[in-house]
């Protein structure tokens, strides 16, 4: 499959580079851009603490030789538009880069353009919803020609099975910067590894890398006000299980410790299934 990917590529956008990482990590996948997210390479490591989160969980990941970057001219761009040659278009960022859509939508029809809207907030672009298949992350109106999409994590990160649990809540409490102590990413995902909540809630928008880098540490996000959440914002994110579990807590707080155990057992089957990059890559192909 051939696929022409396009963005601004200067500075990390978190769902823009989660399409990215799941579209280089298959190999079956040939990738060609304009402007390349070196910053997603491992040839980048060494800046990435300088990132947005610290660089933790998605970016520099990407090996330089086995995911070799494609970069292409805008007139071979075009040329290649023109002919057809690419499968899917795929336009990770339009808020902020939309360039030659017109074009390409003289050449594509709307279901090889696929459009993504990874913003915090829930305003759709009219102006882009005609031009190919349109995904929106803060989804919440119910219009039919709009699909949601959310956040994912690396599939190698996601444990394999349930670590072993030393206390019942992690550190880290969401909007509570002074609990924001780690300085590496072993010491992060540590901290969720060994306890058996972690608290998160809503940002600026609903979906948010924090509720899936729990559950990828084999931890239960300890959700607040998840039951506001709207139906068509984190379509794959396991709600209810996590509901039912957060309000066990809340009346029992840590004494059924096996139930627990169990449940973090199938949200970890779970994330391995919805919420990984290669996953979310499959779902916008599809």
């Amino acid at each position: 499959m051939k696929v022409l990917f396009l963005s601004k590529g200067d500075c990390p956008d978190y769902m823009n580079d989660m399409v990215y990482h799941g579209l280089m990590s298959n190999p079956e996948i040939t990738v060609e851009e304009i402007n390349p997210c070196n910053y997603m390479h491992d040839s980048f490591a060494a800046q990435k603490g300088g990132l947005y989160g610290r660089g933790f969980t998605v970016f520099a990941r990407l090996s330089h030789e086995t995911s070799p970057q494609n970069k292409i001219t805008i007139d071979e761009m075009q040329r290649k538009v023109y002919n057809k040659y690419y499968d899917y278009i795929i336009y990770a960022s339009i808020h902020r880069y939309d360039s030659y859509l017109d074009y390409i939508s003289s050449h594509y029809e709307p279901s090889k353009i696929l459009i993504i809207d990874g913003e915090d907030h829930p305003f759709i672009g009219a102006q882009w919803v005609s031009k190919g298949t349109y995904f929106k992350r803060e989804l919440q109106s119910d219009n039919v020609y709009v699909k949601p999409i959310s956040f994912a994590v690396p599939k190698e990160l996601v444990l394999s099975s349930v670590p072993e649990k030393t206390k019942p809540m992690a550190h880290i409490i969401a909007g509570d910067t002074i609990t924001y102590i780690y300085a590496n990413e072993q010491d992060y995902y540590a901290d969720y590894q060994t306890s058996v909540f972690g608290h998160t809630k809503q940002k600026c928008g609903w979906d948010c890398c924090r509720h899936y880098e729990i559950l990828m540490n084999g931890c239960i996000p300890y959700f607040e006000g998840l039951d506001r959440c709207p139906p068509r914002t984190m379509i794959n994110f396991p709600k209810t299980l996590v509901l039912d579990i957060n309000k066990e807590y809340d009346k029992f707080g840590d004494t059924s410790r096996a139930l627990y155990i169990d449940a973090i057992s199938i949200l970890l089957e779970h994330t391995r299934r919805k919420h990984t990059t290669e996953a979310l890559v499959n779902y916008l192909l599809s």
